[in-house]
């Protein structure tokens, strides 16, 4: 069950409800995408949200007071998610969702918090579609259990699926052409004969 400050539930009790819906996107412990619906920056409890265009699908209980999962709708004119979809493994990534009204804007318990991870994304030149639920795991098992690009490399350099043991050092951009260059095509993570603008999740 999600959570409720005492000092909003009047206002969230009201016929007409004036918020703002901001997001965090956790790709790392210290890197946080921050966005917010809207036409300019909000600030709320001394973190700063970025306008963007971003929306989610109703959030909706259970009769066990559970959240179900839901989608979450992301621009992707600028390529900017996509460019993270390709360098960082976005399944299982936290994801908040967080309305915040107004009129307590200064209040940094004013608000109403949930919490995803994601379980899969699809990307088009348009959108990044990525459905996400309370609870990443299923039964000890989690799903999807890969996603498909074209051009990235999901392994990591020289791990036991990468496989690569030549004497080429540093950071691995892995990119398939990369892979050329070190003659490990063989073992590369991603999928080139993939559609162009397609990621799948399985």
């Amino acid at each position: 069950m999600r959570p409720t400050e005492n000092n909003i539930i009047e206002e969230k009790n009201k016929a007409t409800l004036d918020y703002y819906n901001l997001y965090e996107i956790k790709i790392a412990d210290n890197d946080i995408l921050r966005f917010v619906s809207n036409d300019y920056p909000i600030t709320f409890n001394n973190k700063t949200y970025n306008p963007f265009p971003i929306s989610h699908s109703e959030i909706s209980e259970n009769s066990n007071t559970e959240i179900e999962s839901l989608q979450i709708t992301i621009s992707n004119v600028s390529r900017l998610v996509q460019q993270f979809c390709n360098e960082v493994e976005m399944r299982g990534k936290e994801i908040k969702i967080i309305t915040v009204f107004k009129n307590k804007i200064d209040i940094p318990t004013a608000k109403i918090e949930d919490k995803y991870y994601i379980d899969s994304y699809e990307i088009n030149e348009k959108n990044a579609v990525f459905t996400i639920s309370t609870k990443f795991d299923v039964l000890g098992v989690s799903l999807p259990k890969r996603v498909f690009t074209k051009n990235s490399c999901k392994w990591t350099f020289k791990d036991s699926s990468c496989k690569y043991s030549g004497s080429g050092v540093g950071h691995c951009d892995k990119t398939f052409d990369t892979c050329v260059a070190l003659n490990n095509v063989s073992n590369f993570g991603g999928f080139p004969a993939i559609p162009p603008k397609k990621v799948y999740a399985v």
